[in-house]
């Protein structure tokens, strides 16, 4: 059953599953002395970006890193199903968890973001 508990950063819901339902989360950049907020993630509009992030060394412009590409690079990632970081889509992938259509959540869509970027 549906359920909801107060805790100390506010209410948090559970649907019939268990998981968390209603979750957000702040993306937070260190500038000079103090932690910024430079975006969100929700579980209804998910990964949201603003454009005031503050790279390593002070600049506002995203290093280049590779050319600013990873194509020719293999990456592997590891991902743990732990609602709401990343969920397991065990009804579209029940034996297979290796794709990426079978996850979702913060994690996710973390990595579909950098992929999308670099």
């Amino acid at each position: 059953k549906e359920s909801m508990v107060s805790g100390i950063s506010g209410d948090i819901m559970f649907d019939t599953n268990g998981v968390t339902t209603g979750s957000s989360y702040d993306v937070m950049n260190f500038k000079k002395d103090a932690f910024h907020k430079v975006g969100a993630w929700n579980n209804s509009t998910r990964l949201e970006l603003g454009k005031d992030i503050v790279y390593l060394g002070g600049g506002s412009v995203r290093p280049s890193g590779f050319g600013n590409s990873l194509s020719g690079f293999h990456l592997r990632i590891g991902i743990v199903p732990e609602p709401p970081i990343a969920y397991l889509k065990d009804t579209i992938c029940p034996d297979d968890t290796s794709a990426p259509e079978c996850w979702e959540g913060w994690n996710p869509d973390i990595i579909e973001k950098l992929a999308t970027d670099l």
